[in-house]
């Protein structure tokens, strides 16, 4: 019995701890990566609004100073890549949609050169991928109300507000994230792991000393009274091992004293 017990034991751990083995890394790789995810989405946003309100602004100045040209957007706009191609947390670039490139072919870009860029351009919603470590996130540049002044569809309109005039590109190196959520994996699962062991450990000594010694030394007592009746029963603490022993004593021909 104390075998079977200890063999049932270890395979309900053994069980148990698997399961966490699978379960666990995709939880929390799954739980870290769509916090990457937002993260690439709420930087890629910030940067297509700025370049946005860094266009809408140099458009104003324009309205006043007509005699400026446009190498004081562009002056503008690389100003303002610049800022952002010194953050090391990720690298970026923006692409530009078709219609800019027909109409301000000076503007520092480039064109739609994959898949993921010119669905965004189609669909104007955002698309991610993640490539083992590396995050790629790409945010739509949404042309609003005042955007139709300056550019113009295939047709010479206003765009409408809404149109992907381009799409800011985030590539994000989830490295540390990884090796940071594999150390998290690691210390949790072993927590556990030991818990579960002291768990059964502990269950198996409670079960042993509470019962399986307790019957055992029963059995011993039970074959002495059967070569001397005057063998007194043993006194247990355990209520159940009680209950057995005033069960014995209740039995057709068993020493009622």
């Amino acid at each position: 019995m104390e075998k079977r017990l200890l063999r049932m034991i270890a395979v309900l751990a053994a069980l148990t701890i698997a399961g966490l083995l699978v379960l666990l890394p995709y939880r929390l790789y799954d739980r870290d990566t769509e916090v990457a995810r937002q993260h690439a989405r709420t930087v890629s946003d910030e940067l297509s609004n700025m370049i946005k309100l860094t266009m809408l602004t140099t458009k104003e100045v324009l309205a006043l100073d007509p005699n400026l040209s446009l190498a004081v957007v562009l002056e503008k706009i690389e100003s303002l890549y610049a800022k952002f191609g010194r953050n090391q947390d990720f690298d970026f670039r923006v692409i530009r949609s078709p219609l800019i490139e027909n109409q301000f072919a000076a503007i520092a870009g480039r064109s739609a050169d994959s898949a993921e860029t010119r669905q965004v351009l189609e669909s104007g919603r955002p698309q991610s991928r993640i490539d083992g470590a590396i995050l790629t996130y790409w945010s739509p540049i949404a042309a609003d109300a005042e955007c139709g002044h300056c550019h113009k569809d295939a047709g010479k309109k206003p765009v409408a507000a809404g149109t992907a005039l381009g799409v800011v590109e985030t590539v994000f190196d989830l490295t540390r994230e990884r090796n940071r959520s594999i150390r998290t994996i690691i210390e949790i699962t072993g927590f556990l792991v030991l818990m579960i062991a002291v768990m059964a450990v502990v269950a198996f000594a409670v079960v042993r000393k509470n019962l399986i010694a307790p019957l055992r030394g029963l059995i011993d007592v039970l074959n002495r009274r059967a070569r001397d009746p005057e063998t007194p029963l043993p006194d247990y603490a355990s209520p159940e091992m009680r209950d057995l022993v005033a069960a014995i004593k209740n039995q057709p021909g068993a020493d009622k004293g």
